[in-house]
Parts: structure tokens; C-alpha cells; sequence
């Protein structure tokens, strides 16, 4: 196919047709996997650097000699394909490792939120049916509170150097390599969020068929090139972070891993690195940005973010501070990469999430399941191969024949650009008026005092609904109700509002509305409207 070889020779492969036969011969020999990128790129360039955590720089060679190491470590161990292995680790090369590992073995990998309680832990644990469980020691404490017997390995050694027990480190030092045979990929198991009630799984097993469109459409649109320095700041148990992991090392690109969300060590981990490519979400981009005295990023080319609305005060400090390379992607755990807007999109609207990805179509769906023309605004709905096939606890598949509802307000404009309202049950009728919280949230943060903002329903003392605002300000500003008048007209401004030093986000910086505090201004606790 003529677009497939477009995004071959966009990336600047050397001989792509030579890497492609190589890459085809390795995944009859070793199976489809990312196990087998890993493998193309070790044999073609060894001495390359791979992956750079905050701890260790590994080249593509040992990246591959540790893989096979644990693969047959974990195999001794008893790691069959029956078997589910769930990862709670933080951004280092382990997590990279483990699941490389568990793909080769063919064991279906559970990617598990290093910020759940104990209680959300056991739960998941428990319906995704993990039997082998590898977690960084700082997480050990939080396993021993849940009904989890399984087998537990470390990914590293305590802080202080202590074995506390079977550790990747040494799995990797006892050098068991063994010869396995061809063998199909273990799917990977994707958990929602689990905030507003038990996280599910969406399970990954995708195909060349599935992934060519999004990879055409990330290395024409996005501009890829191989072996670029990529930095990854947004947490690997997420979807959006596996799918960074999965398109640099498509590329062979070398791989920046960090734990630090302070926005001086992320700009400062970014310079020395030398990283091209900066995959983030837009509140750990705008503390990039407030670190500017840390130094300039001059071998930077292009910072993707998505996972969360990306406001358009950051969209103009952005084009301020670094220029036109910010793009803006648009995706869910459900329904995969949906769509990608370019600086130019963003230039001529920052609030649009662009166009939908090769191979995807989006249609606008209103109350009575009408498709609704452009300029009107309703549900977003996706067609395309990425749409998942429902969660690992259905017993039987869904069929998504009219599309897939991603439960998003948007609106197509006149150019086709897709910009996203907010979530269709946040919405708030006051005065007769549809009123969109994120909307107000992006208009209050062009206020120059305003560093974050949130917006929710409450009711009065009468009962009757008004909107209030939760605001975060720069030390030493204040805030007044006129000031709202400056980027609000008259029915969209907050009745009341209450100044927090942060707001309640979750680790790839979704805003969490059911957690904002419920006192606010003057009175005592309200109820919050969010569904």
C-alpha cells in the first residue's frame, strides 16, 4: 500500500526495505511483539543507546541480553501463557524489561495504577486474575494489605540496597537463557482509572492490520524520524504511555524513562538527554514551561501531549516559549488513538484536537442517536479497528455496529477539525443555559493570577444549582468577582469560588471532580454535581 511505504520513507529509515525483511523474518521466528522490535534493533544496531532511565543508560544489546535473561528466569519460575502478570512500577527500565519479557513468554501483561489504594489494588488484582505480581519495593507494603498470594518479584533492590526479596537485578545476573519456541504475543491488559468505581480491563492484542493507520498517521503528521531521543513523562501503566514505549521503539529511537514530575528535573532530565520528541500530558507540560530558567531545550522538535484537555493559555505559552511544536492528541483506553492536531491546527483554533487518525471515522451523535451535521455539538462517536471489544470480565464481546460512544461532548468545525465541549454527563443547566465546565475552566486560566481551575455544580441553600469555581493562584494574587468579567460573559461566571493550593488530579492529570473539597466561599459543605 502506497501510504504504508509514505510512512516508511517519512521516518528516514536507512534501507526500509532491508529492515522491514529482517523484521518480518524475526516475527516468523520469535512471534509479533514488541520483544521482536527490540530484537530488529539489537541486531541492527547493538552499541545504540536504547533506554536511559534516572539510574542506568542501557544500549539495545543488553536491553536484549536482560530481556532473554529474565524470559528464561520467569520461565523456571513457572510463568506460563495461562498466566497474568501484573506491573505496579514506576518509569524505569524494569517496567520496560518485565514487559518485554512477559510478550516474549506469551503471558498476558496487567498494567496496574501505582496510585491505588489498597483497596483498589485487591480488587484488581483479583478480576483482571493475576497470578504473578512485580512491583517496585516502595509499593510492598501497599501489596501486603490485600488478599494477594501469589508470587511476588521486585523490580529492583530497596533503597538502601537490601534484598528483600526475588529481584529483577538478580534474575537478570543468574543469565538463564533458554531457547523458546515461536509462540503468540500475551495480550496487554489496560485498567481505567477505577475513581468512580472498579477500574476495568481492556485488553490489547492488535494486529499490523490495526496499528498501520496510527503509525502512518503519528510519523507523516507528527514529523517522526528514527532514532530520535524521545523523553517519556507520562506513567507507563497508562495506554497513552505503552503506546509512546511502542512507537519509539518502532522507530528504534532511544527511550527516556523518569519518575520526577517537578517541572525543574523534567526540563533538566529533557537538556540532558538531548530529547527531540517530549511525550507528556499538559500538566506536567506547563511545569516544563514554568521552569524556563533551568535552560533552553535546543535540540527540541516536538511535544506531543494528550490524556487530558489541554487548556489554551498552555497552547499560547507554549508557542511563546518554544514555538509552533506542540501537538495535541486525542485518544481513550477504549477506543485507542483517535485523532492528532498539528501546530497549524492549534494556531488556528487551541482548543481543537484535530483529525482523526487513518483508518478512523468520527461522527457527531445527538440525544434522539441522530448524526448530527458539523456545528453542532453532541457525543463523539468512533469507528475504527482500534475500538476494543469490551472489558476482560464480559463473557461475551460487545458489538459496536454504530460506533463507539466515548462519552465526550464535541463539535466538528467547518474545517473538520474535532474540538472536544467536556464529558457529556458534566454538563450544567443554570438559567436555562448549557453551561460546560471545561470551557469556563479554560477561560478562567487566561486570567494571568489563575494557575489551574476547576468548576462544578452545587446547590444553594434553596436548593437551586449555581456553578462554583475551585482556583489555584499565583503566590501573592488575588482574585475578585469582576475579575471574571474580563474572560467570562455574565452566565457563565462562577457565583461562588473557593482559592485550594492544588486540585485533585490523577496521575495523567485528569481533573477528578468528585474529589474537589466541599466546602467552598461562604456557607458550609455543598454537594458536588458530577457524575
Amino acid at each position: 500500500m502506497l501510504w504504508c511505504w509514505q510512512a516508511l520513507r517519512s521516518s528516514r529509515l536507512a534501507h526500509p526495505l532491508r529492515l522491514l525483511g529482517r523484521f518480518v523474518w524475526l516475527s516468523f521466528r520469535d512471534g509479533l511483539s514488541l520483544y521482536t522490535l527490540a530484537k530488529l534493533w539489537a541486531h541492527v544496531t547493538p552499541t545504540e543507546i536504547a533506554l536511559v532511565d534516572d539510574n542506568q543508560t542501557m544500549s539495545w544489546y543488553e536491553l536484549l541480553e536482560s530481556v532473554d535473561a529474565l524470559v528464561g528466569a520467569f520461565h523456571s519460575l513457572g510463568l506460563r501463557p495461562s498466566e497474568r502478570v501484573g506491573v505496579m512500577c514506576r518509569n524505569h527500565n524494569g517496567f520496560v524489561l518485565t514487559l518485554l519479557a512477559s510478550m516474549r513468554l506469551g503471558v498476558d501483561v496487567v498494567l496496574i495504577n501505582t496510585r491505588f489504594d489498597p483497596q483498589q489494588l485487591d480488587e484488581a488484582l483479583a478480576r483482571q486474575k493475576v497470578g504473578t505480581l512485580i512491583l517496585d519495593p516502595q509499593f510492598d507494603a501497599l501489596a501486603q494489605k490485600t488478599k494477594f498470594r501469589g508470587r511476588c518479584f521486585y523490580s529492583t533492590r530497596s533503597p538502601d540496597g537490601r534484598m528483600i526479596g526475588i529481584d529483577l537485578p538478580g534474575l537478570i545476573a543468574s543469565k538463564r537463557f533458554m531457547r523458546l519456541e515461536r509462540r503468540p504475543a500475551g495480550a496487554l491488559i489496560v485498567l481505567t482509572s477505577g475513581t468512580t468505581s472498579i477500574a476495568k480491563g481492556v485488553r490489547r492484542r492488535l494486529t499490523l492490520v490495526q496499528l498501520a493507520g496510527v503509525v502512518h498517521s503519528l510519523t507523516v503528521r507528527l514529523k517522526l524520524h528514527c532514532h530520535e531521543r524521545t523523553l517519556i513523562t507520562v506513567p507507563l501503566f497508562h495506554g497513552y504511555g505503552i503506546a509512546a514505549v511502542a512507537l519509539a521503539m518502532g522507530l528504534g529511537s532511544p527511550m527516556g524513562l523518569t519518575c520526577h514530575t517537578d517541572g525543574r528535573r523534567m526540563r533538566g532530565r529533557a537538556i540532558e538527554f538531548g530529547a527531540r520528541t517530549i511525550v507528556t500530558v499538559p500538566t506536567l507540560l506547563r511545569r516544563i514551561l514554568d521552569a524556563s530558567s533551568i535552560g533552553t531545550l535546543d535540540s527540541l522538535q516536538r511535544i506531543i501531549s494528550g490524556s487530558a484537555p489541554l487548556p489554551s493559555k498552555v497552547v499560547h505559552d507554549m508557542v511563546e516559549q518554544l514555538g509552533p511544536v506542540l501537538y495535541n492528541l486525542y485518544g481513550s483506553t477504549e477506543a485507542g488513538l483517535i485523532s492528532i492536531a498539528s501546530p497549524a491546527d492549534l494556531s488556528e483554533a487551541s482548543t481543537t484536537v484535530g483529525f482523526p487518525v487513518r483508518g478512523t471515522g468520527i461522527t457527531i451523535r445527538g440525544n434522539a442517536e441522530e448524526t448530527l451535521p458539523w456545528g453542532q455539538s453532541g457525543e463523539v462517536v468512533v469507528s475504527s479497528r482500534l475500538v476494543f471489544e469490551g472489558y476482560t470480565h464480559d463473557s461475551v464481546p460487545i458489538s459496536f455496529t454504530m460506533g463507539f460512544g466515548t462519552g465526550d461532548r464535541g463539535v466538528i468545525d467547518e474545517a473538520g477539525r474535532l474540538c472536544l465541549l467536556g464529558r457529556i454527563d458534566e454538563i450544567l443547566i443554570i438559567g436555562g443555559e448549557n453551561i460546560h465546565p471545561q470551557q469556563v475552566e479554560h477561560r478562567l486560566l487566561m486570567l494571568p493570577q489563575v494557575i489551574d481551575a476547576a468548576v462544578a455544580g452545587v446547590d444553594d441553600d434553596s436548593g437551586i444549582l449555581q456553578m462554583a469555581a475551585w482556583l489555584v493562584l499565583l503566590p501573592g494574587s488575588q482574585i475578585e468577582q469582576s475579575d471574571f468579567a474580563a474572560v467570562l460573559p455574565a452566565y457563565m461566571r462562577p457565583s461562588r469560588w473557593q482559592l485550594v493550593d492544588q486540585l485533585p488530579r490523577n496521575a495523567i492529570g485528569k481533573l477528578e471532580r468528585y474529589h474537589l473539597p466541599k466546602s467552598i466561599g461562604r456557607g458550609g459543605d455543598v454537594k458536588v454535581h458530577c457524575r
